[in-house]
Protein backbone atom coordinates (compact mmCIF):
# COMPACT_ATOMS: atom_id res chain seq x y z
CA UNK A 1 0.00 0.00 0.00
CA UNK A 2 1.29 3.44 -0.96
CA UNK A 3 1.57 5.93 1.85
CA UNK A 4 -0.96 8.74 2.13
CA UNK A 5 0.57 12.20 1.86
CA UNK A 6 -1.02 14.24 4.66
CA UNK A 7 -0.57 18.02 4.54
CA UNK A 8 -1.13 19.81 7.85
CA UNK A 9 -1.45 23.54 8.40
CA UNK A 10 0.36 24.91 11.47
CA UNK A 11 -1.22 28.11 12.84
CA UNK A 12 -4.71 27.42 14.11
CA UNK A 13 -4.16 23.69 13.63
CA UNK A 14 -0.98 22.34 15.21
CA UNK A 15 -0.73 25.41 17.48
CA UNK A 16 -3.13 27.92 19.00
CA UNK A 17 -3.13 31.76 19.01
CA UNK A 18 -0.31 31.77 21.59
CA UNK A 19 1.74 29.45 19.36
CA UNK A 20 1.40 26.52 21.76
CA UNK A 21 0.36 22.87 21.34
CA UNK A 22 -2.83 22.09 23.27
CA UNK A 23 -1.87 18.49 23.97
CA UNK A 24 1.24 17.12 25.73
CA UNK A 25 4.10 16.66 23.28
CA UNK A 26 4.44 12.98 24.17
CA UNK A 27 0.79 12.39 23.22
CA UNK A 28 1.21 14.31 19.96
CA UNK A 29 4.36 12.44 18.98
CA UNK A 30 2.82 9.08 19.82
CA UNK A 31 -0.38 9.92 17.92
CA UNK A 32 1.59 10.61 14.74
CA UNK A 33 4.32 7.99 14.97
CA UNK A 34 1.86 5.10 15.19
CA UNK A 35 0.94 5.87 11.56
CA UNK A 36 4.39 6.63 10.13
CA UNK A 37 4.39 3.44 8.07
CA UNK A 38 1.21 4.38 6.22
CA UNK A 39 1.15 8.19 6.29
CA UNK A 40 3.67 10.90 5.55
CA UNK A 41 2.92 13.99 7.65
CA UNK A 42 3.96 17.12 5.73
CA UNK A 43 3.82 20.56 7.37
CA UNK A 44 2.34 23.17 5.00
CA UNK A 45 2.37 26.78 6.15
CA UNK A 46 2.86 30.43 5.35
CA UNK A 47 5.53 30.46 8.06
CA UNK A 48 9.22 30.82 7.27
CA UNK A 49 11.39 27.71 7.14
CA UNK A 50 13.29 28.70 10.28
CA UNK A 51 10.05 29.22 12.19
CA UNK A 52 8.67 25.86 11.06
CA UNK A 53 11.88 24.07 11.96
CA UNK A 54 11.55 25.33 15.55
CA UNK A 55 8.27 23.42 15.71
CA UNK A 56 9.44 20.45 13.64
CA UNK A 57 12.30 19.84 16.09
CA UNK A 58 9.72 19.22 18.84
CA UNK A 59 7.49 16.79 16.95
CA UNK A 60 9.68 15.53 14.06
CA UNK A 61 6.97 14.32 11.67
CA UNK A 62 8.15 12.06 8.86
CA UNK A 63 7.26 14.19 5.81
CA UNK A 64 8.46 17.35 4.10
CA UNK A 65 8.04 21.03 4.91
CA UNK A 66 6.25 23.42 2.55
CA UNK A 67 7.05 26.95 3.70
CA UNK A 68 6.09 30.54 2.88
CA UNK A 69 2.94 29.59 0.99
CA UNK A 70 4.56 27.09 -1.34
CA UNK A 71 7.62 29.24 -2.08
CA UNK A 72 9.89 26.44 -0.99
CA UNK A 73 10.06 22.75 -0.07
CA UNK A 74 12.48 21.36 2.50
CA UNK A 75 13.41 17.79 3.37
CA UNK A 76 14.53 18.05 7.02
CA UNK A 77 15.93 14.53 7.16
CA UNK A 78 18.12 14.77 4.06
CA UNK A 79 18.66 18.55 4.45
CA UNK A 80 17.58 19.25 0.85
CA UNK A 81 15.87 22.53 -0.01
CA UNK A 82 13.99 23.56 -3.16
CA UNK A 83 13.36 27.31 -3.04
CA UNK A 84 10.98 28.70 -5.64
CA UNK A 85 10.45 32.43 -5.26
CA UNK A 86 11.74 35.95 -5.67
CA UNK A 87 13.48 37.39 -2.62
CA UNK A 88 11.45 40.03 -0.79
CA UNK A 89 13.18 43.44 -0.54
CA UNK A 90 13.39 44.66 3.04
CA UNK A 91 14.95 47.93 1.97
CA UNK A 92 11.97 48.72 -0.26
CA UNK A 93 9.65 47.89 2.62
CA UNK A 94 11.45 50.36 4.86
CA UNK A 95 11.17 53.06 2.21
CA UNK A 96 7.50 52.34 1.59
CA UNK A 97 6.63 52.56 5.30
CA UNK A 98 8.65 55.69 5.95
CA UNK A 99 6.77 58.24 8.04
CA UNK A 100 4.30 55.76 9.53
CA UNK A 101 6.41 54.74 12.52
CA UNK A 102 9.40 55.67 14.64
CA UNK A 103 11.24 52.43 13.87
CA UNK A 104 11.00 49.25 11.80
CA UNK A 105 12.53 46.14 13.36
CA UNK A 106 13.05 42.63 11.98
CA UNK A 107 12.59 40.23 14.88
CA UNK A 108 11.26 36.75 15.82
CA UNK A 109 7.59 37.77 15.74
CA UNK A 110 6.47 34.63 17.61
CA UNK A 111 8.14 36.20 20.63
CA UNK A 112 6.23 39.43 20.05
CA UNK A 113 2.92 37.57 20.22
CA UNK A 114 3.83 35.46 23.24
CA UNK A 115 5.76 38.01 25.32
CA UNK A 116 5.24 41.59 24.08
CA UNK A 117 6.66 42.89 27.36
CA UNK A 118 10.10 41.79 26.13
CA UNK A 119 9.96 44.56 23.53
CA UNK A 120 9.64 47.52 25.89
CA UNK A 121 10.09 50.78 24.02
CA UNK A 122 10.08 54.54 24.65
CA UNK A 123 8.86 55.26 21.12
CA UNK A 124 5.23 55.88 20.20
CA UNK A 125 4.80 53.73 17.09
CA UNK A 126 6.76 50.71 15.97
CA UNK A 127 6.49 48.23 13.11
CA UNK A 128 7.87 44.74 13.64
CA UNK A 129 8.53 42.35 10.74
CA UNK A 130 9.40 38.66 10.69
CA UNK A 131 13.19 38.37 10.46
CA UNK A 132 13.47 34.89 8.91
CA UNK A 133 11.22 35.30 5.85
CA UNK A 134 12.75 35.35 2.38
CA UNK A 135 9.89 35.45 -0.14
CA UNK A 136 6.94 36.75 1.86
CA UNK A 137 6.55 39.18 4.76
CA UNK A 138 4.46 39.64 7.88
CA UNK A 139 4.12 43.13 9.36
CA UNK A 140 3.03 43.83 12.93
CA UNK A 141 2.13 47.51 13.52
CA UNK A 142 2.12 48.36 17.24
CA UNK A 143 1.59 51.46 19.33
CA UNK A 144 3.45 51.78 22.62
CA UNK A 145 1.35 51.91 25.78
CA UNK A 146 3.18 52.20 29.11
CA UNK A 147 6.30 51.08 27.28
CA UNK A 148 4.71 47.91 25.88
CA UNK A 149 3.80 47.38 22.19
CA UNK A 150 0.08 46.68 21.81
CA UNK A 151 -2.30 46.18 18.89
CA UNK A 152 -4.31 49.18 17.73
CA UNK A 153 -6.82 48.62 14.94
CA UNK A 154 -6.82 52.21 13.63
CA UNK A 155 -3.03 52.24 13.38
CA UNK A 156 -2.93 48.80 11.75
CA UNK A 157 -5.50 49.88 9.15
CA UNK A 158 -3.42 52.99 8.43
CA UNK A 159 -0.40 50.79 7.73
CA UNK A 160 -2.57 48.37 5.74
CA UNK A 161 -3.73 51.16 3.45
CA UNK A 162 -0.14 52.18 2.68
CA UNK A 163 0.97 48.59 2.14
CA UNK A 164 -1.99 47.92 -0.15
CA UNK A 165 -1.15 50.91 -2.35
CA UNK A 166 2.51 49.96 -2.61
CA UNK A 167 2.28 46.18 -3.02
CA UNK A 168 -1.13 45.08 -4.30
CA UNK A 169 0.05 44.80 -7.92
CA UNK A 170 2.49 42.00 -7.12
CA UNK A 171 1.36 40.66 -3.74
CA UNK A 172 -1.80 39.46 -2.07
CA UNK A 173 -2.22 41.68 0.97
CA UNK A 174 -4.08 40.16 3.93
CA UNK A 175 -5.02 41.54 7.32
CA UNK A 176 -5.26 39.02 10.15
CA UNK A 177 -7.34 40.34 13.03
CA UNK A 178 -6.44 37.23 15.03
CA UNK A 179 -2.73 38.09 15.11
CA UNK A 180 -2.91 41.83 14.45
CA UNK A 181 -0.65 41.59 11.42
CA UNK A 182 -0.50 42.25 7.70
CA UNK A 183 0.64 39.44 5.41
CA UNK A 184 2.29 39.91 2.02
CA UNK A 185 2.35 36.89 -0.28
CA UNK A 186 3.33 36.82 -3.97
CA UNK A 187 0.26 36.48 -6.17
CA UNK A 188 1.52 33.26 -7.71
CA UNK A 189 2.21 31.66 -4.32
CA UNK A 190 -0.17 28.96 -3.11
CA UNK A 191 0.26 26.40 -0.34
CA UNK A 192 -1.46 23.91 -2.61
CA UNK A 193 0.98 24.17 -5.55
CA UNK A 194 3.67 21.70 -4.38
CA UNK A 195 1.25 19.09 -3.05
CA UNK A 196 0.78 16.95 -6.18
CA UNK A 197 4.50 17.12 -6.93
CA UNK A 198 5.29 15.83 -3.45
CA UNK A 199 2.55 13.17 -3.58
CA UNK A 200 3.75 11.86 -6.97
CA UNK A 201 0.55 9.94 -7.63
CA UNK A 202 -0.20 8.95 -4.04
CA UNK A 203 -3.43 9.89 -2.27
CA UNK A 204 -3.50 13.34 -0.65
CA UNK A 205 -5.13 14.40 2.61
CA UNK A 206 -5.11 17.91 4.09
CA UNK A 207 -6.13 19.70 7.28
CA UNK A 208 -6.55 23.46 7.72
CA UNK A 209 -8.56 26.18 9.43
CA UNK A 210 -8.42 29.34 7.27
CA UNK A 211 -10.01 30.20 3.92
CA UNK A 212 -6.70 29.91 1.97
CA UNK A 213 -6.54 26.28 3.15
CA UNK A 214 -9.51 25.48 0.93
CA UNK A 215 -6.99 25.44 -1.93
CA UNK A 216 -5.27 22.54 -0.17
CA UNK A 217 -8.61 20.75 0.10
CA UNK A 218 -9.18 21.11 -3.65
CA UNK A 219 -5.92 19.23 -4.29
CA UNK A 220 -6.88 16.40 -1.92
CA UNK A 221 -8.47 13.02 -2.50
CA UNK A 222 -12.26 12.69 -2.01
CA UNK A 223 -13.31 12.70 1.65
CA UNK A 224 -9.74 13.19 2.88
CA UNK A 225 -9.97 16.78 4.11
CA UNK A 226 -10.53 18.09 7.60
CA UNK A 227 -10.52 21.06 9.94
CA UNK A 228 -10.44 21.72 13.70
CA UNK A 229 -13.33 23.01 15.78
CA UNK A 230 -11.81 26.51 15.70
CA UNK A 231 -11.85 26.71 11.88
CA UNK A 232 -13.60 29.51 10.01
CA UNK A 233 -17.27 28.84 9.18
CA UNK A 234 -16.52 28.92 5.44
CA UNK A 235 -13.88 26.22 5.96
CA UNK A 236 -16.22 24.01 7.97
CA UNK A 237 -18.93 24.42 5.35
CA UNK A 238 -16.56 23.40 2.55
CA UNK A 239 -15.31 20.36 4.47
CA UNK A 240 -18.87 19.21 5.23
CA UNK A 241 -19.95 19.76 1.63
CA UNK A 242 -17.11 17.60 0.31
CA UNK A 243 -17.65 14.77 2.78
CA UNK A 244 -14.64 15.51 4.95
CA UNK A 245 -14.10 15.59 8.71
CA UNK A 246 -14.91 18.51 11.02
CA UNK A 247 -13.33 17.81 14.38
CA UNK A 248 -15.14 18.66 17.58
CA UNK A 249 -11.79 19.53 19.11
CA UNK A 250 -9.63 22.63 18.49
CA UNK A 251 -6.03 23.00 17.34
CA UNK A 252 -3.64 20.09 18.05
CA UNK A 253 -6.38 17.84 19.40
CA UNK A 254 -8.22 18.34 16.12
CA UNK A 255 -5.12 17.25 14.18
CA UNK A 256 -4.94 13.98 16.12
CA UNK A 257 -8.66 13.37 15.59
CA UNK A 258 -8.21 13.91 11.85
CA UNK A 259 -5.38 11.36 11.72
CA UNK A 260 -7.60 8.81 13.44
CA UNK A 261 -10.41 9.69 11.01
CA UNK A 262 -8.12 9.00 8.04
CA UNK A 263 -7.22 5.60 9.47
CA UNK A 264 -10.91 4.71 9.80
CA UNK A 265 -11.79 6.18 6.39
CA UNK A 266 -9.15 4.03 4.67
CA UNK A 267 -9.83 0.98 6.88
CA UNK A 268 -6.25 0.94 8.03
Amino acid sequence: MKKIEVFLDIDGCFIDEKYQFNVPLDDLNEGLKKYFEIMNFNLNSNRSLVSIMNLWSQIKPNGLIVYENGQGIFNPVENIEEPNGKKFSRENLKKNLRGLCNRISFIPTDDLIKTPEKFESKLSREIYCEDTRRFTMTIYPRIISSGIPIEDLDYTLEVLERVGKKYSDSYEVYFSKKYGNIILTPKNALKSQPMKKIADGKEIASFGDEIPDIMMFRESSPGMVGCPANAKKEVKDFVKKTGGFVSEKPFTRGVLEFVEYLARYKNI
